[in-house]
C-alpha cells in the first residue's frame, strides 16, 4: 500500500453492494458516492450490536472517502466496542490512524488484526506499511516476508518485499525479488507491475552506485553544504552513509540529504517523500523533520496531510519556516484567513519568499493586483525564481521581473 491509498480490505468489502446485506448496509455502501442520510437512518434503527458495528464500519469508510477522518475514527471506535473481534474494523482504524500519522496507536490495531487472523495477507501488508513509515524497517521487512509466504508467486508481494529489502541495504535480495516480480508480471500481462518493477530495478542501480573509497558520509554532507545535490553517484553515497550510520539522529540527517538528492538530482518527488516519512519515524520529536515532511506533502498535492504534519511541528516549536509552509497548505485548503495569519506571522519572524507568495495570492484573489505584484516581486527579489512565480507576475503585467523598477 502507498501513502493515501485506499484500505485494501475496506475497498474489497465496500466497493459494491453485497447481495446478502441488509438494505441499510447497502445504503452505507452507496454513501461512498452519495449522501450519508440513508446510512444514518439505518444506523439509528439498528439494535443488533454486530449488525450495527458493520453499519458503523461501512459509514466510516464513506467518511474516509470524504476525508472526515476524525468522524470515521468515532465510528470505528464504536464498532470495535460493539464487536471486539471485528478484524476488518481494526484494519480500517489502523489505516485511518496511519493516514493521521498516529503510528503507535495504528500499530496496536494492526497487531490486534494479525492476532485475530494470522493467515490474512492484507493484515501484514497494512502493518508493513505502518512499520516502514514509523521507522521500523526490519519489522516492515518481516511482514513483507510473511505476505510472500501467504501469497507465493504473487508479483506485487515480491516487489514489495524487494522494497523492504532496499531499506535495509539488502540489495542482492531486492534485485532477486524485483527480477522475479518482473518475470511473473510479464507472464501475467500485468503492465502496471511490469512498469513498477522496471522502475525499481533502476532505483536499485542508483542506490548501489557509490563513489569508490573515502567516506560516503563526508561526501553526502559536503554536497549538501555546497548545494551540489546533482553530483554523480551522490544518491549511492548518501545511501551507503545512511545504512552505516550508528544512531537514529545520524540516519535522519543523512536520509534528509538523500531526500533532497532524489528531488534535485533525479526529480523523484515520491521517493523524496518516502525518505522524509522515515526520517520522522526515526526522530518524531524533531520539529524540523516534521516541517520538511509537511512541506513535501503540500508540494505533491496533499495539503490536508501537510497541514496536519505542520501543526505537529509547530506544537513542538514555532518557526517562521513551518508557519510559511502551513500558510501555503491552508491557502490550498481555502482557509484564507488562517493562511493570511500564518503568512503574516512568518514574515514578522523572518521575511521569506513563501510567505510573500501566499500573501500575493491572497491579494490577487481579493482583486488587489497592486499588492499582489508588490508581494510577488518581493519574493522574486529574495531569490524565488520558480515557473509558478514567474507566471504569477505575468498575470499582473510583469513580463520581465529583472526590468521591473524597485520601489523608492
Amino acid at each position: 500500500m502507498t501513502a493515501f491509498a485506499l484500505s485494501v480490505v475496506a475497498a474489497a468489502l465496500l466497493a459494491v453492494a453485497e447481495p446478502g446485506a441488509t438494505a441499510g448496509e447497502n445504503a452505507c455502501v452507496a454513501a461512498l458516492a452519495a449522501d450519508l442520510a440513508a446510512c444514518n437512518s439505518s444506523l439509528a434503527a439498528e439494535v443488533d450490536p454486530r449488525r450495527k458495528a458493520v453499519l458503523l464500519f461501512r459509514r466510516a469508510y464513506a467518511l474516509v472517502e470524504k476525508y472526515r477522518y476524525d468522524d470515521a475514527l468515532e465510528d470505528l471506535d464504536e464498532a470495535i466496542r460493539l464487536s471486539p473481534g471485528f478484524a476488518e474494523a481494526y484494519h480500517e482504524r489502523a489505516y485511518v490512524l496511519g493516514e493521521l500519522r498516529e503510528f503507535e496507536r495504528a500499530l496496536k490495531d494492526s497487531d490486534r488484526e494479525v492476532a485475530l487472523r494470522p493467515d490474512h495477507g492484507p493484515a501484514y501488508v497494512e502493518r508493513a506499511y505502518l512499520r516502514q513509515r514509523w521507522g521500523d524497517l526490519d519489522g516492515a521487512w518481516r511482514d513483507r516476508v510473511r505476505v510472500v509466504e501467504l501469497n507465493p508467486g504473487d508479483a506485487d508481494s515480491l516487489l514489495a518485499r524487494g522494497v523492504a529489502a532496499i531499506w535495509l541495504g539488502r540489495f542482492d535480495e531486492a534485485s532477486a525479488d524485483t527480477a522475479e516480480a518482473l518475470r511473473l508480471a510479464q507472464a501475467a500481462g500485468k503492465a502496471a507491475t511490469v512498469a513498477a518493477a522496471q522502475k525499481q530495478q533502476r532505483r536499485i542501480g542508483l542506490l548501489r552506485d557509490r563513489t569508490p573509497g573515502g567516506s560516503p558520509a563526508a561526501r553526502c554532507l559536503e554536497a549538501n553544504r555546497k548545494a551540489e545535490l546533482d553530483r554523480p553517484r551522490l544518491l549511492g553515497d548518501c545511501t551507503a552513509a545512511y545504512l552505516a550510520a550508528a544512531t537514529p539522529a545520524d540516519k535522519a540527517d543523512l536520509l534528509t540529504v538523500r531526500s533532497l538528492v532524489w528531488l534535485v538530482g533525479h526529480q523523484d518527488e515520491h521517493a523524496s517523500v518516502a525518505d522524509r516519512e522515515v526520517v520522522v519515524g526515526l526522530e518524531p520529536a524533531n520539529h524540523q523533520w516534521r516541517s520538511n515532511l509537511g512541506s513535501a506533502y503540500t508540494q505533491i498535492g496533499h495539503s490536508w496531510a501537510g497541514r496536519r504534519e505542520l501543526d505537529r511541528s509547530l506544537a513542538i516549536e514555532v518557526t517562521w519556516y513551518a508557519l510559511a509552509e502551513r500558510s501555503a497548505a491552508l491557502y490550498n485548503l481555502r482557509e484564507f484567513e488562517a493562511a493570511f495569519a500564518d503568512a503574516s506571522k512568518s514574515m514578522e519572524m523572518r521575511p521569506n519568499e513563501l510567505a510573500l507568495t501566499v500573501l500575493g495570492d491572497l491579494a490577487k484573489d481579493r482583486g488587489d493586483t497592486d499588492s499582489a505584484k508588490s508581494f510577488w516581486m518581493g519574493a522574486y527579489r529574495m531569490g524565488s525564481r520558480g515557473d509558478g512565480l514567474v507566471a504569477r507576475l505575468k498575470s499582473v503585467g510583469v513580463a520581465d521581473p529583472e526590468r521591473e523598477p524597485r520601489p523608492r
